[in-house]
């Protein structure tokens, strides 16, 4: 079998038993976690998010950044800015 379609054939379903309240817990423990969120909005991206748009979509907004270079892949276009708006992004966590 070597086409898409025989090796769709092959998949088999699987069921995950987990009780209601384990379920209701995790999604209180989520709801009340405050994650924190960073936007960098690189010049090439399809979108560039507003920074109003940043603070209003996200709960905790930490870190907000507009770059001179990059696009829609920038993390393989421009790699060590990217680790750098990661690291900054997080700074005041540590």
């Amino acid at each position: 079998m070597s086409s898409t379609v025989e090796t769709a054939i092959d998949t088999r379903p699987f069921h995950v038993d987990i009780p209601d309240e384990a379920l209701e817990d995790l999604r209180r423990r989520i709801a009340a976690t405050d994650w924190p969120e960073r936007a960098t909005v690189f010049p090439g991206e399809q979108y560039q998010a507003p920074r109003s748009w940043a603070e209003h979509a996200n709960a905790n907004p930490i870190y907000f950044n507009e770059v001179d270079r990059g696009g829609y892949l920038a993390a393989w276009e421009q790699p060590q800015l990217c680790a750098e708006e990661i690291r900054a992004a997080f700074r005041s966590l540590r």
